[in-house]
């Protein structure tokens, strides 16, 4: 009966099936806009987005520890003349795996991606950027001081007539331009 039963145990470990103990998360859209808010300007200076994010990881019963990581990463810079999002980075695929072993000194660690990296720098870009630093700069001489004195009118939009025609603007909600404030 003894030998029956250790045979039965021999039977019953080759045919386990091994169990992993797996979390996934799963985040369709993350997305961080920063705000360029100096001098009074309230417009999006860039946005950074993470798509299709992956996120799994797995404890075996070897207690060797298994990461895997997916996400489509972008970000576009706004540009103030055209009043629009530029992209800064194209998208892009990238993934990470990580798998440590007990009892090894070391970690392997993957880092690929199915494409290239595609970056682009523009002259509006850099001029933009100077432009914002040098506002953050000047705007961080007033901290802590009254806003609402230090702050001048700031209009993320501009109009420009290049047609040759006179043409006049103006803000409100009237049909007729104010008589004092015509702008030609």
């Amino acid at each position: 009966a003894l030998d029956a039963a250790v045979a039965g145990g021999q039977m019953l470990a080759e045919n386990a099936v091994e169990t992993m103990t797996k979390v996934d998360v799963r985040i369709d859209i993350m997305s961080f806009c920063m705000i360029n808010d100096c001098m009074g300007w309230t417009v999006p200076f860039a946005t950074f987005c993470a798509k299709n994010s992956l996120f799994s990881f797995g404890v075996r019963p070897d207690e060797s520890a298994s990461l895997n990581c997916q996400t489509t990463l972008d970000c576009s810079f706004y540009n103030v003349m055209n009043t629009c999002f530029e992209p800064l980075v194209e998208p892009w695929t990238v993934k990470l795996e990580a798998l440590e072993t007990p009892g090894r000194a070391t970690a392997s660690i993957t880092f690929s991606a199915d494409s290239k990296l595609e970056v682009n720098i523009s002259e509006m870009h850099m001029r933009s950027l100077v432009q914002t630093v040098e506002g953050w700069l000047q705007d961080s001489k007033t901290w802590g001081k009254d806003r609402d004195v230090t702050q001048e009118k700031f209009s993320p939009y501009r109009l420009r007539n290049e047609s040759g025609v006179p043409l006049t603007f103006w803000l409100g909600s009237s049909f007729e331009p104010p008589e004092d404030q015509s702008m030609t």
